[in-house]
């Protein structure tokens, strides 16, 4: 992800985390709030209850991913701050993948989803 897409300094977390709304479930909870710019900017939490290093890093690494491959689902102009619970250490590729985009969708972040080009054709 690049760097103008990460949020870096601990103020800017803590702004999030104050101000933002937020949602959670069983392996994340997502925290937002408007930042006026024409793109988001993501910071991902791992607490070290969690688990070692290891574990921290490959979880930020998915959620990294998860997020860039999405980047054009989502309205821009957040500021959007991802906290990984005890619980997403377990937890599988796609099982962060849908925790992450229902909470997407639960904080309204998605953009309306267009039909497929197949269903359209075959309407018609």
């Amino acid at each position: 992800m690049k760097r103008k897409y990460s949020l870096r300094d601990q103020r800017s977390f803590a702004r999030v985390r104050r101000a933002g709304r937020s949602r959670r479930n069983r392996l994340l909870v997502l925290c937002c709030l408007a930042n006026h710019l024409p793109h988001n900017r993501f910071g991902f939490v791992v607490s070290k209850r969690v688990g070692n290093a290891v574990v921290r890093n490959r979880l930020k690494r998915r959620l990294r991913a998860i997020f860039r491959l999405n980047l054009n689902r989502l309205h821009a102009g957040y500021d959007i701050v991802v906290i990984c619970r005890a619980q997403a250490a377990r937890a599988g590729y796609w099982d962060l993948e849908q925790a992450a985009l229902q909470l997407v969708r639960r904080l309204h972040l998605q953009l309306a989803d267009t039909p497929a080009p197949s269903a359209a054709s075959d309407s018609g």
